[in-house]
């Protein structure tokens, strides 16, 4: 923190689509929640850095913003606190070298380095606290991260929630526009993925990102990464392991059909019943069409599609709007980068997956379904009014 915890820091940040402003408090949270890679953590000098407990979240007092941290660096464990900058010289710019607040600090965690430290990016006071370079280790793209925590808060909206905006949408225009802009970022997040790991391991991980739901992806993300794809048809590789040594999951309120445990097996049962799955979708032959207004399902042959998803890939192992959340949110996206192809048309008239109790209503109030066959409560409709409630929310 600057000076206060209550007072806002902004940075510029590079996007997908160009540089986004985003709060200090998003890294923040990501570090609060430990949504990075893990398991090879280092100082920007080249220590070793295990984050045994990474400290209290302070959010009401002056001084660093996380409290009673316990990292171990190389050989050393240290207790203490870690302060989050976008930079290194945010250190000195804030005053922290002036600051007794700060005397405790013993990891400086900074999602970037500045040019003129280079990769040595210690701290411009020389106070010799170790900094942690946040970025090679993020395991999404910001965009996606501020998107995440968006939607999180989203999720518990009360579907009578309407503004001025809302109120003046034109109904089937701005759907299909909201709808479009959703699908296009989707897109670039698959761009970037494939552009870092082959397609094989961007299908296990985004899958298993999918299966944690927003409580637990960090989790699941964690648990794609250190458990490749090959290890999960090995019948004698044990989940309840997996689950056990993985921190960090949000269980409390979890119905037991969501439970990560059960997941986590299910996942293992489609990979040992169907080992080729990520091969598989590479052979589907789907038909390109970006036009979504002149068309249905009926004309996309989505309920054929739908089947060959559920039955022939999944094995019926998962069902419902899970099944449908899986397709529109990982695999649609990944196979329109791979193949080249623009798949709009399917994933917006694709059946809704999960989405916030009271989005059907909010979906019927702004005149996108009419509870017809013409006008089902599709997957483009859920992402229409996410797209106009995170532009609501900013």
């Amino acid at each position: 923190m600057s000076v206060t915890s209550s007072k806002l820091v902004v940075g510029e940040a590079p996007g997908l689509y160009g540089e986004i402003k985003v709060d200090e408090s998003v890294i923040q949270q990501i570090w609060n929640e430990q949504l990075i890679d893990q398991s090879k953590l280092r100082t920007t000098c080249g220590l070793s850095i295990q984050v045994k407990h990474c400290g209290s979240w302070n959010r009401a007092e002056e001084g660093p913003d996380f409290r009673r941290a316990e990292i171990q660096i190389g050989d050393q464990v240290n207790h203490g606190d870690v302060e989050i900058h976008f930079r290194p010289s945010d250190w000195v710019r804030h005053s922290h070298h002036q600051d007794p607040n700060f005397k405790r600090v013993v990891l400086h965690v900074c999602l970037y380095l500045d040019k003129q430290v280079g990769s040595a990016g210690q701290s411009s006071d020389a106070s010799g606290i170790p900094v942690l370079h946040l970025l090679p280790y993020l395991t999404q793209g910001l965009e996606e991260y501020v998107e995440e925590f968006t939607l999180r808060k989203l999720a518990g909206m009360e579907p009578s929630i309407r503004t001025t905006k809302m109120d003046l949408l034109s109904p089937e225009n701005d759907c299909l526009k909201l709808a479009e802009q959703r699908w296009k970022q989707k897109g670039k997040f698959a761009q970037a993925r494939l552009q870092n790991t082959d397609w094989q391991a961007a299908c296990h991980q985004w899958f298993l990102e999918v299966l944690g739901y927003r409580r637990n992806r960090g989790p699941m993300t964690q648990v794609a990464l250190e458990y490749p794809f090959s290890c999960w048809s090995d019948r004698q590789f044990n989940v309840e392991d997996i689950f056990s040594l993985q921190q960090g999951w949000k269980l409390r309120g979890c119905r037991p059909a969501n439970h990560p445990r059960t997941r986590l097996m299910q996942y293992q049962k489609l990979s040992i019943e169907n080992p080729s799955w990520p091969e598989q979708l590479l052979s589907l032959d789907i038909g390109s069409e970006s036009n979504a207004a002149d068309h249905n399902r009926k004309s996309l042959s989505i309920a054929q599609y739908l089947k060959t998803w559920r039955e022939n890939i999944l094995g019926g192992i998962f069902g419902g709007s899970r099944a449908n959340t899986l397709w529109v949110d990982a695999i649609l996206p990944l196979l329109s980068i791979q193949q080249g192809k623009d798949y709009f048309a399917i994933w917006y008239h694709w059946p809704a997956g999960d989405c916030p109790a009271g989005f059907r209503d909010m979906a019927h109030r702004f005149g996108w379904i009419k509870g017809t066959s013409s006008s089902p409560f599709s997957n483009g409709v859920v992402q229409g009014i996410i797209g106009l409630l995170l532009k609501e929310s900013q």
